[in-house]
């Protein structure tokens, strides 16, 4: 069945769904939190079926409603999501439409505000208004992978709901048992929902090539090479789709971070820690960075990641992450 995972991996949060609503205790809004992306859209689906099926045990998954539900074709069910990684005041002006109307079926309407992170501010203003002024049977669900990144006066007016981690050991194990190489295994492990999230970028190749512009990245760090050759050479292609610009800063932080740990093991003569990853690549290196400037470099990185939610133009982005590094 559809929830099957959900119940398997979130139980939790099916119980305090389940509860709530047998109890007529629902928040008019919710924030859904965690890098569980998978399991956070089949908790709104399972929020909404619950709400709109048309069966005593909901929910049923096979009535007419719950069907629509699952293939997003309920219109008491509407998805907002980012457009060019931005959500617009105009796609919240939607959700105010459909509030001003009289809805054409009977039930509660959901609405669902996928990245919430990703509201510009004057989507994040038209939002604030509908949460200070609620609607009775209505929903909204604002989904993140980090609720930091949601501002306070939004936040402060919805309920918060953590999701328990992605179980990465388990992504992981299975990759390797299907034969993928160690250490892309564990880079895949870090930037996926799920074994099926990573078979897919697998399939598309854009992660392997990304892996592959950091390891050159670092060797030309090492030798002190303009590293905007680099990107100018390779990473103005790579990086072409919006999606990928996350992916790429974690793989650096993974990959600095696997090489502090790999520095402190020398130090203390440990050299076949085998949690280490990238050890291959790290020890074939002739000149290398102290853990001092490797902390450094950490926080050059993680500093522009942050600025990766600001809206900031990404040409620029680079180049300045490139000539500070």
């Amino acid at each position: 069945m559809f929830f099957d995972s959900l119940l398997k991996n979130q139980k939790n949060i099916v119980k305090l769904i389940d509860q709530s609503i047998k109890n007529n205790r629902l928040f008019h809004a919710y924030i859904f939190d965690g890098e569980d992306k998978v399991s956070i859209e089949k908790a709104y689906l399972y929020f909404a079926s619950k709400l709109l099926c048309e069966q005593e045990y909901a929910p049923c998954e096979v009535c007419a409603n719950c069907d629509r539900v699952l293939n997003n074709a309920h219109t008491n069910v509407i998805r907002i999501q980012p457009e060019k990684d931005v959500i617009r005041k105009e796609q919240i002006a939607q959700i105010i439409h459909e509030l001003s109307m009289t809805s054409v079926e009977t039930g509660a309407k959901i609405y669902i505000i996928e990245d919430a992170e990703k509201l510009n501010k004057a989507a994040a203003n038209a939002l604030l208004k509908l949460l200070e002024e609620p609607y009775p049977n209505h929903y909204i669900i604002l989904t993140t992978q980090n609720a930091s990144r949601i501002i306070d006066t939004i936040a402060s007016r919805c309920e918060l709901i953590h999701f328990i981690p992605i179980n990465k050991y388990a992504i992981e194990t299975s990759l390797l048992q299907a034969g993928v190489d160690k250490d892309f295994a564990y880079v895949l492990s870090n930037i996926s929902n799920s074994v099926e999230e990573a078979n897919k970028y697998i399939e598309e190749g854009n992660v392997i090539d990304i892996y592959e512009f950091v390891q050159s990245l670092y060797r030309s760090m090492n030798l002190g090479k303009d590293l905007l050759i680099d990107y100018a050479l390779k990473g103005k292609v790579l990086f072409k789709e919006e999606n990928l610009h996350p992916i790429f800063f974690n793989i650096m932080l993974l990959f600095i971070k696997e090489k502090i740990k790999y520095l402190s093991n020398l130090k203390r003569n440990k050299k076949n820690d085998s949690s280490i990853h990238f050890v291959e690549y790290f020890s074939n290196l002739k000149k290398d960075y102290e853990i001092k400037d490797l902390i450094h470099v950490l926080d050059v990185i993680n500093k522009y990641d942050e600025r990766l939610y600001a809206r900031v133009n990404m040409e620029l982005l680079y180049v300045s992450l490139f000539t500070e590094l």
